[in-house]
């Protein structure tokens, strides 16, 4: 008995405490008091059971069945040392899953910090009449209405302030073509879009174009989306309106050929105004038209319109043919705007007041861009250049940075880059170059006088001047 009482002792002495606490208490399910072992711990061992919790139950922490901003729901402890609140939950199917009653889709926090659920995104196609296999058969805009009302979006556009997306997302792909849509709004949530490189097209035949009516307005994406003017009478209003937070990826308009008045704001191609991150990647004009004359500033009928608006960006912007008289030409006006940015735009034919800068812009620039100048620009104001115009009495600051300016035959023997009076300070020029292939005279830069502070930096001038300087504090290193 003795030597039997002796091996049980030297098996606890010589097998580690942890082994020995294993052995004898093997799992937990039965105890009720008392410490398990930190040797017993890990990741894998611990298992968290209790009933349905419901909202009413817990004082403080819900409300209208959201969990609160700043509520803690569960803590977890070291000892007496608090180690951080649980901001986030993976569960895995092993062990059930998270549900919102009423919701689908995935859980997250919206913008006022409430837990919501984000819709699945569905995709509906639309078709011209006669193309099978389609979701709807539609060649006007009935056909975008009905999609919407598959998706849930019929009559929204910009969602509430305290949420975190649309109440729905999805795709609405066009098929076929031509649509005779007009009057469409694009909700935020969902994508507008064709199958790349296809024809289809919208060209709306419903006399849109010699009224105010909108063609498209946009909230949500673009993507591939040709609109073609049919090259029809001349029309009037904004065709094409960007609301906040829209993004065009592959936006193309063609043949807008004439418009109904060129001195007012709201005559435009494509609106951008009162509004604030708006993008467009790989926009593309062609066959389009745009004035400067008239108004209350040059620009007003440019064929895009930027006012009173902030962040607004221009990625690959392609300007193909342009119809109009050459010297009341405007592609690009601005005005009142704040953070405008044009990256690797090519004009294919430039020339007018290509890209018009009024008084009031603040932080613009215009990079990795190339112009092919082959018309006549409007009184000595240049392709990219301000005018004195303005809507008050800021003067616009910006830069233009490592572009390109080609003086085909047929360019006016001018400044291509002109900062005129009172409409510029602060302007930045660098890696700039400019070549002539006219055999004229044209120059390249231009800073007039009482235009402040420019800085013109290792720009270089192929086959011309670099342009008469009347400015103040002007800086050149080139």
């Amino acid at each position: 008995m003795k030597k039997y009482i002796l091996a049980v002792a030297a098996l606890f002495i010589s097998t580690p405490s942890w082994a020995v606490h294993q052995l004898i208490f093997r799992d937990a399910s039965a105890l009720t008091t008392g410490t398990v072992s930190n040797d017993r711990l890990d990741h894998s061992s611990v298992t968290f059971l209790g009933p349905t919790i419901e909202t009413t139950e817990i004082t403080g922490l819900f409300a209208s069945s959201n969990i609160l901003p700043g509520s803690t729901f569960m803590s977890v402890f070291d000892e007496a040392t608090p180690q951080g609140n649980i901001n986030s939950l993976n569960v895995t199917g092993s062990i059930g899953a998270i549900s919102v009653v009423g919701g689908t889709g995935t859980l997250a926090l919206n913008a006022a910090g409430f837990l919501t659920s984000i819709p699945k995104t569905y995709n509906v196609t639309v078709c011209t009449l006669g193309v099978t296999g389609c979701d709807i058969a539609s060649n006007t805009l009935d056909g975008v209405d009905a999609a919407l009302g598959l998706l849930g979006a019929r009559g929204l556009s910009i969602p509430p302030a305290n949420f975190y997306g649309s109440t729905v997302q999805g795709k609405i792909l066009f098929i076929g073509g031509p649509f005779d849509i007009a009057g469409a709004t694009c909700p935020y949530g969902i994508t507008f879009a064709m199958i790349k490189g296809s024809s289809s097209s919208w060209m709306p035949l419903d006399g849109t174009y010699g009224s105010s009516r909108t063609i498209l307005a946009n909230w949500g994406t673009i993507k591939d989306l040709t609109i073609d003017g049919g090259s029809q009478p001349a029309f009037g209003g904004y065709k094409v309106i960007a609301g906040s937070g829209a993004v065009f990826n592959g936006l193309r308009l063609q043949n807008f050929t004439s418009v109904t008045r060129v001195d007012q704001i709201g005559k435009n191609l494509l609106g951008i105004v009162n509004v604030s991150t708006v993008t467009f990647n790989d926009l593309e004009l062609d066959n389009c038209v745009g004035r400067i004359e008239g108004g209350s500033h040059f620009g007003d009928g440019a064929t895009v319109l930027i006012d009173n608006s902030t962040n607004v960006y221009f990625n690959r912007t392609t300007f193909g043919k342009f119809v109009g008289q050459q010297g009341n030409f405007t592609a690009f006006g601005l005005s009142r705007s704040v953070n405008v940015r044009f990256y690797n735009l090519f004009a294919r034919q430039a020339f007018g007041d290509f890209i018009n800068i009024n008084g009031g812009v603040i932080d613009w620039e215009i990079s990795d861009s190339e112009f092919h100048i082959s018309g006549i620009y409007n009184n000595g104001r240049g392709i990219v250049g301000g005018t004195a115009q303005q809507f008050g009495s800021a003067s616009s600051t910006g830069a233009i940075i490592n572009c390109r300016f080609f003086h085909e035959p047929g360019g006016s023997n001018q400044a291509i880059v002109s900062l005129n009076s009172g409409s510029a300070h602060g302007v930045f020029a660098s890696g700039n170059q400019f070549f002539n292939r006219s055999g004229g005279t044209p120059t390249g830069i231009n800073v007039s006088a009482n235009t402040n502070d420019t800085l013109l930096l290792y720009n270089r001038y192929y086959g011309m001047g670099s342009g008469a300087d009347a400015g103040a504090n002007t800086r050149r290193i080139e």
